[in-house]
């Protein structure tokens, strides 16, 4: 590389060059430092090299000193600039380390925490309940695993608990369908569990009564007789017993004269966490052992009373008739006595009377044995009736609609009393149901004739309702038949459909056991409850066809 020079030293340089040419390259001249020096170098490939530094300068040493110290300066600035170069590099390098380094510690341990989190929520969603919670994140490695093994874990947990779940609901389902009262008891002695049977017989309203105690749940009364068989039953595992419970009111003090017959079975819990109540009505079973009882005595008493009541009324009809037969004679013969001699010891007593005063006579005989056959007639009607609930004859069920018996037993009692009015409410849309038509129609005219025998003399408004529905929800066909008189005591409600009990003070009270007997025989239920706003109100269920 040549650059620009002075003429004079141009010229210098070209006279070297030429030396240097002519194989002059040895010459001292040009290696002595002064003027232009020249350094040749022979190349493999036969060529030369030719270098020619600049000229160099005559100067003095201070100079030359003055130009060191410059240079030297400058050296050091670039020092200082190599330094901080050096330093910033280093100082970026070193923040680029750290910064890899960080991001590389914030990924791992990005990678450890956030499964582990994903984890601690997932566990704390099990805790809760929420059995259908699955950790979804990313792992790896154990991590992974450790994800996946809980996800099987709630899962399974999951399926477990919607078979106990199922079962339970399995279990509540047939519990509450029975027809037994079972009351379960924690350690505490608080409910734990009741079933519909339990509340309806100890006539509780409808509501949870989970955490009750005994004395929350019954009267003073009821809850000696259950604390006690409770702890009965906690010291010797099981016990049992026989008993009444009293009937509570609304306001809940208990009503003496109204009791429930029960059985109560109590047994413990393992482990001492609590007992189990089972509390069976014994009304039904004990109402049929005493109709069954009844039956029994109506088939005897109808066989000795009915044996002794025809002789009575033919010797009152022989008595009679040879008593108006001997005064015929004695007015037409003119005769002033007459033996009226009958067969039998019942004639003795007369055979020898003398008629003295014959219109007296007459009339005493006449009245007598009017009275003895009127009576007889009646006992044997007493008889009769006792016969029929003795035997009453096997339901023949046929279908049927139950509507048309209803206004066929409505219809007997159309302008019988105009003070009686019969209403009749029927659901068109009825089916069918198995029925003996001649039975389920002595069940409504006994229970029509019921209703208009409980309204008072002095009443202006006697009506008597007669109801049908379809209740889809039991399959049920229900009839009621309300009336508007004077009602029925609540203590005699239970009673009523016992044989031979009677609130009229009349009749022999067995009219409502045979409703009853017939019902049943229909796979029925008949039912009495107060109506609204007064008066009595009897409820027949019946299923449908089918």
């Amino acid at each position: 590389m040549e650059r620009s020079l002075p003429e004079d030293r141009k010229a210098e340089l070209d006279a070297a060059l030429a030396g240097i040419r002519a194989g002059d390259e040895g010459d001292a001249s040009l290696q002595d430092g002064r003027g232009f020096d020249a350094a040749v170098v022979n190349l493999s490939d036969g060529r030369r090299l030719l270098l020619v530094p600049d000229l160099a300068e005559d100067k003095g040493i201070g100079q030359l000193v003055d130009i060191s110290l410059t240079e030297f300066d400058r050296l050091k600035d670039r020092q200082i600039v190599v330094r901080q170069v050096g330093f910033l590099t280093l100082g970026v390098l070193t923040f680029l380390l750290i910064f890899a380094s960080s991001w590389t510690a914030f990924h791992i341990a990005r990678g450890l925490t956030v499964p582990i989190k994903a984890l601690a929520v997932g566990a704390d969603e099990i805790a809760q309940g929420n059995l259908a919670y699955r950790v979804d994140v990313f792992a790896e490695d154990e991590l992974a695993l450790l994800v996946s093994t809980f996800n099987q874990m709630s899962a399974k947990l999951e399926e477990n608990s919607a078979e106990l779940s199922e079962g339970r609901r399995y279990i509540e389902t047939v519990l509450q369908s029975l027809p037994t009262g079972v009351i379960s008891f924690s350690s505490d002695g608080r409910v734990s569990t009741i079933n519909r049977a339990a509340i309806n017989i100890l006539r509780l309203e409808d509501g949870d009564f989970t955490e009750f105690t005994l004395d929350e749940l019954v009267s003073f009364e009821n809850r000696a007789i259950l604390e006690r068989l409770i702890s009965r039953a906690k010291r010797i595992g099981r016990a049992s017993e026989q008993t009444a419970l009293q009937r509570e009111n609304a306001n809940g003090s208990s009503d003496a004269e109204a009791s429930t017959p029960v059985a109560l079975t109590a047994s413990a819990l393992p482990d001492e966490s609590g007992a189990v109540l089972v509390i069976e009505d014994l009304s039904e079973l004990i109402s049929a052992q005493r109709a069954s009882a009844w039956q029994e005595v109506a088939r005897r008493m109808a066989h000795e009373i009915k044996n002794p009541l025809t002789p009575i009324q033919l010797s009152a009809e022989r008595i009679a008739k040879r008593f108006f037969d001997a005064e015929a004679r004695r007015h037409g013969e003119g005769a002033i006595s007459e033996p009226c001699a009958v067969e039998g010891g019942i004639g003795r007593g007369i055979e020898n009377v003398t008629l003295v005063n014959s219109d007296q006579t007459t009339k005493v005989v006449k009245e007598g044995t009017d009275t003895i056959l009127r009576e007889v007639q009646s006992l044997k009607s007493m008889v009769d009736e006792f016969s029929r609930f003795a035997r009453l004859p096997n339901a023949q069920l046929e279908k049927g609609n139950l509507n048309c018996v209803i206004e066929q037993a409505a219809t007997l009692y159309d302008g019988r009393d105009d003070h009686v009015r019969i209403e009749t409410e029927l659901d068109q849309n009825l089916p069918d149901a198995m029925l003996d038509n001649e039975q389920i129609k002595r069940v409504f005219v006994n229970l029509i004739e019921n209703a208009i025998e409980a309204f008072d003399k002095g009443q202006d408004e006697k009506i008597v309702t007669v109801r049908t529905r379809y209740e889809n929800a039991r399959d049920l066909i229900l009839a009621e038949v309300a009336d508007n008189g004077s009602g029925i005591p609540l203590s005699d409600l239970q009673k009523l459909f016992q044989p031979y009990f009677s609130t009229k003070g009349r009749g022999t009270g067995i009219g409502l056991a045979i409703v009853r007997r017939i019902i049943t025989e229909h796979n029925g239920v008949i039912k009495v409850v107060a109506n609204q706003p007064k008066g009595a109100k009897f409820i027949v269920e019946i299923p449908v066809a089918g």
